[in-house]
């Protein structure tokens, strides 16, 4: 609506301000946004996400790797990068280049994985739903993740991150499995987490 095209408008003449080659972004609403509504409104811009970018500097961050990561990963397919943006494969290389990790998949992956819950303002209506609904999406998709014996979950939105941790302490499972973004796992194996 109006609200949208006043606001991209002001980001946009916000950037112009900037001499930059591409934007990254973490976060999958943003890119979103960036690379299929912002166009309709004559604003172009290069954007990655964030894995994306990682994906393509992997050779540059393999000779980084200090540490190995020896725990079962799982991936979630974030929404708006997978099925909004078929981006599925560069997540998943990332994790499997890195030491000692082993990458496990689970039920419901890249165009029919199960959204966390949080999209289209869920993550503020989050507590309210507790009330009206059995099992939260964000409850049973880390319930899946154990399942297949993930020890990590890892994620690549930042909702992601606060509806699985919610979701973990909801469920009692605090020290079962962690809720990781990519970025952090490679923190941690480049040595700096």
């Amino acid at each position: 609506g109006d609200v949208y095209k006043r606001q991209a408008e002001y980001n946009a003449k916000q950037l112009k301000k900037y001499n930059f080659d591409i934007i990254i972004t973490p976060d999958p609403h943003a890119y979103n946004a960036f690379v299929n509504e912002y166009p309709k409104l004559g604003y172009t811009y290069k954007v990655l996400h964030h894995t994306q970018y990682l994906f393509q500097r992997l050779d540059d961050l393999k000779p980084l790797f200090k540490k190995e990561f020896p725990y079962k990963v799982t991936y979630h397919d974030p929404c708006y990068l997978g099925r909004r943006n078929k981006v599925f494969d560069a997540p998943r290389e990332i994790l499997k280049s890195i030491n000692g990790l082993n990458f496990i998949e689970m039920p419901r992956t890249r165009e029919d994985a199960l959204c966390c819950g949080g999209g289209g303002g869920g993550v503020w209506l989050d507590s309210f739903s507790r009330k009206y609904i059995k099992e939260r999406p964000a409850e049973k998709r880390v319930k899946e993740a154990l399942s297949i014996g993930a020890e990590v979950l890892a994620v690549a939105c930042p909702i992601d991150i606060t509806m699985f941790e919610d979701a973990v302490k909801v469920l009692n499972l605090e020290g079962k499995i962690r809720i990781m973004d990519i970025s952090e796992i490679l923190l941690e194996v480049i040595g700096g987490g």
